[in-house]
Order: structure tokens, then sequence, then C-alpha cells
């Protein structure tokens, strides 16, 4: 191996290993936003209770939404463009926790399928008063993935499990995965295009959930509960 194609690994080594130590330079604030749900009165006996969701994203990631990727060219010549991050970061524009905002749309997909939703919010008082209304399931989520990266092309990804209990929640009775992605290539980087992609992401992430909700699978472990 030649001592320049050397150089470069190496150089290149430092450049990741220092970006990723990068704080907030600069923050985009984005509203995440999703295509109505179309509301449907309950049509079904079954009540589910709807736990918050769980951000389970790794540690650095849950106070933020994405971060921009920037090419950083590696040298000797020719330069090898490598995608680093840049610490400019994208934020909710409210400062809304992303579990508490899935927590609330899952509730929907639920409700646009005719089921009777409670969401359990979480609060000692409130946690006795729903657990004894009377309801056939629980629906528990976790968010292990939800992040705009902003490159040469534009990528949203989610991944979200899903979990049904018994009343009781000691039992499980049904699990599914949504995964979800939309890429696009944006020409100007805005607020704006940011929120359409992860809207179009979160669309198909919905879709799947409402297919999953329809399904004669889940319905029958929630009415047979």
């Amino acid at each position: 191996m030649s001592n320049l194609h050397l150089t470069s690994i190496l150089i290149m080594s430092c450049v990741i290993s220092l970006s990723g130590c990068a704080t907030p330079k600069s923050t985009f604030p984005v509203s995440i936003s999703h295509s109505k749900i179309e509301a449907k009165q309950a049509s079904k006996p079954e009540t589910i209770i709807v736990n918050p969701f769980i951000d389970n994203r790794n540690k650095n990631q849950t106070p933020y939404l994405g971060e921009i990727l920037e090419p950083v060219n590696v040298y000797p010549l020719p330069p090898i463009p490598v995608l680093v991050k840049s610490g400019r970061l994208i934020v909710e524009k409210n400062k809304t926790n992303i579990a508490e905002v899935l927590t609330n749309l899952f509730a929907d997909a639920l409700k646009s399928v005719g089921y009777n939703v409670l969401i359990n919010i979480p609060s000692t008082d409130r946690q006795s008063k729903i657990s004894s209304i009377p309801h056939n399931a629980v629906l528990e989520g976790k968010v292990n993935e939800f992040w705009l990266t902003p490159s040469w092309t534009t990528t949203q990804s989610i991944r979200i499990e899903l979990k049904l209990y018994n009343k009781k929640g000691t039992r499980l009775l049904w699990e599914k995965g949504i995964q979800a992605e939309h890429s696009q290539f944006v020409g100007l980087w805005s607020s704006a295009a940011f929120e359409e992609i992860i809207q179009k992401a979160l669309d198909k992430a919905l879709t799947q959930a409402i297919k999953a909700f329809e399904s004669d699978g889940f319905q029958q472990k929630v009415f047979g509960n």
C-alpha cells in the first residue's frame, strides 16, 4: 500500500473521529406534521389504552431530529469525498418530545380504525384512573429510530416497535415493527424542505400502522383478550 494511500486513510480517520465530537454549531427548527388521519366515530366496543411511547434512540440523539452530513475532501490528490457530521443539528420547533408526538399519532391511527382509545398520561393519579376504566388491551411503543440526514440526498428514517399486551400488561398478545424511509434531493436546505420529507416518511409509517391495526390478526387479539 502506497504512502499516499496510507496518508489519505489516516486523514480520513482523523476527520471522522473529530466530527463525532462536534457540538451544535447551528440548528434547523422544524415542525413535525403528517397528512390528516381520517377521523372515525368509535365503531368497535373494544377499548385500547396507549402508554406513552419510549424514546429508545441513543442518548446523544434524543434532543434532536437529525444532523447534516457535509462532504469533506481528503487529500492528497485526487481528493476523496468523505461525509462527516457537521454539528448542524435539526430540532423540533416547539421543543416537543418526539416520543410524545408519536404516542398521539399512533393513538389517532387506532382511532381511525374505530377503536376507543385512551392515552395513559404519566401521572400517579391519572394512572390509577385509567387502569380502572374497562379496557381490552394496552399498546406500547419504542422509537428506535427517527432521524433526518440531509446530504447529497436527504433521508428521513423511522423505526418503531409496537407491542400489544393484555389488559393487565402482563402478557404479550401482538407485536409489529414499523419501518419507513423517504429520500429525495433537496436543492436548497430549509426547514420547509425538511418538514416535507419528515411528513412523507411519517405518512408511510402511519399507513403501515393503520393497515396493521385493521388486520384480522390484530383485531382477534384485542377482541379475544
